[in-house]
């Protein structure tokens, strides 16, 4: 009996090796999403005049610097930073305002890992965007407060640059045996809507601070995803500091994109 006890223990210790052998040859499949530049920095503050008894028009212009991130496989991160300028003019009167305007920005988006002789860790790659935007908001004003109850925003977004000429060269699919999955989505018109609401506090004549939420969806020939985030801003005669926090809701390998904006606006012209 004995012996067939220590022949048992034997066979078992042996399985067990070879389970563990056959466990550390294969290795788990990694997954990465590369996005168009803009996905997840869809939304720029867009200041606009409060009402002062009458209706008023006024152009601002408008830059931004802004910082996003895209957690990838495990911890690995891809960064992506870019400089934005824009125009526009804003409309406001006692139940409504309105926008619209132009912009530009030019960026650099940086890759966290390195993917065989596809991608390198700490490789940066360019891309800029053109876009327009356009909204509208019901107002509701009184001596302290505007309260943009509802509003909803469409903008259009052109991108293009080396980035983009990256990730359409990179293979899709399952790589290497299973050994990476890769997605890309890169269509270089994008265009995109969000639902808005806002309230003003107006401190004085020339002081006042604002805070937003908004839910947003793009829409591009292949794909829709959801965003959503949050705004703050002062404004303090003429200039106007912004900030917009901006995530994308749901990716289909659960990557969390997020981005930080902040503004800074000067009133051209009021009328």
């Amino acid at each position: 009996m004995a012996i067939k006890t220590s022949a048992l223990i034997r066979l078992l210790l042996i399985f067990y090796l070879i389970m563990m052998i056959s466990c550390a040859s294969i290795s788990p499949t990694k997954f990465y999403t590369y996005q168009s530049p803009s996905i997840s920095a869809m939304k720029s503050y867009t200041i606009k005049p409060v009402y002062k008894g009458k209706k008023e028009k006024a152009i601002y212009i408008s830059g931004s610097y802004s910082l996003g991130e895209q957690k990838q496989d495990v911890n690995e991160v891809d960064t992506k930073k870019a400089g934005a300028i824009s125009i526009n003019q804003s409309v406001t009167d006692k139940h409504y305002n309105y926008h619209y305007g132009i912009g530009a920005s030019y960026g650099k988006y940086k890759f966290g890992n390195s993917i065989n002789d596809f991608i390198t860790a700490e490789e940066e790659k360019e891309f800029y965007t053109i876009n327009l935007k356009t909204g509208i908001n019901f107002n509701q004003s009184t001596k302290k407060v505007d309260f943009r109850v509802f509003g909803i925003e469409i903008i259009y977004n052109y991108q293009n640059g080396a980035y983009l000429d990256k990730i359409a060269s990179i293979p899709v699919g399952n790589i290497y045996s299973g050994d990476y999955h890769i997605t890309v989505r890169n269509p270089k018109s994008i265009f995109s809507y969000n639902i808005n609401t806002e309230l003003v506090s107006k401190f004085s004549e020339t002081r006042r601070l604002g805070v937003g939420l908004f839910y947003g969806k793009t829409i591009d020939a292949n794909h829709s995803f959801d965003y959503s985030g949050a705004t703050i801003f002062y404004t303090h005669h003429k200039l106007t500091v912004s900030l917009v926090i901006e995530e994308l809701n749901k990716d289909i390998y659960n990557s969390t994109i997020t981005n930080s904006k902040i503004g800074l606006s000067y009133e051209l012209f009021r009328k």
